[in-house]
């Protein structure tokens, strides 16, 4: 639970009982298997969408006839464009109090008070001068390095449960292979069954979450930090 979040602070206290891990297992599972037989396809860890292009309720395909006919899984038509990005490690721009971003190199957040932003965004624009994106707004800032982006690529791309992380992709963004930068991660997590080699013949090389690895994320994720 997010720190400093009501749920975070019931939880402390004991007002909020949190279920056990094997039943939320469970009920992950079992909504998986409600969505995908309503045609809601999954494409992110926590994030279902509609799909006009496929068939109706009762006549789905499921991704393993899709690999069994050779045909490669697309984004959901409903996917959510703004998380994309996110997951995608593409830049977006913070807007308002409290916003968060991440453009020109740079991760950032505005202040969070509405008064405060409003007086900062007001004030003499001579005074303070900063770099893009950042604004007279910006309360936190870091300079991210080639290993940060690296690494939020890796956590975040790895959340695509259908894109995974492309090597291509990698390679042309960073200049090195996947490989060379985490082969002992890679290794570790494809013999423990938490990641596998994308199945879509015909696709450049990408490595995705299994079933598995999807109740196990986290234990990923902090491979790559």
């Amino acid at each position: 639970l997010e720190h400093g979040t009501p749920f975070g602070r019931w939880s402390a206290k004991g007002l909020l009982p949190l279920p056990d891990p094997d039943l939320a297992a469970e009920m992950y599972e079992w909504l998986c298997e409600f969505l995908e037989s309503n045609c809601f396809v999954q494409y992110e860890i926590s994030n279902w969408a509609a799909d006009h292009q496929r068939p109706e309720a009762g006549h789905q395909t499921t991704e393993s006839q899709l690999a069994t006919f050779n045909v490669r899984p697309s984004t959901p038509s409903f996917a959510c464009r703004h998380n994309l990005q996110y997951w995608r490690g593409l830049p977006y721009l913070a807007f308002g109090a409290g916003a968060h971003g991440y453009a020109n190199g740079y991760r950032y957040s505005n202040v969070l008070r509405i008064k405060t932003y409003i007086e900062r965004l007001n004030a003499d624009p001579s005074t303070l001068n900063p770099a893009f994106p950042l604004s007279p707004a910006t309360v936190n800032c870091h300079k991210q390095t080639a290993q940060d982006d690296c690494s939020e690529y890796m956590m975040t791309g790895l959340r695509l449960t259908r894109e995974g992380v492309s090597a291509e992709e990698f390679q042309a963004r960073f200049g090195r292979s996947m490989l060379d930068v985490y082969p002992r991660e890679i290794d570790e997590l494809l013999k423990l069954g938490l990641v596998e080699n994308c199945p879509w013949p015909g696709v450049p090389a990408k490595l995705r979450l299994t079933q598995r690895g999807r109740l196990l994320g986290n234990q990923v994720f902090m491979r790559f930090v």
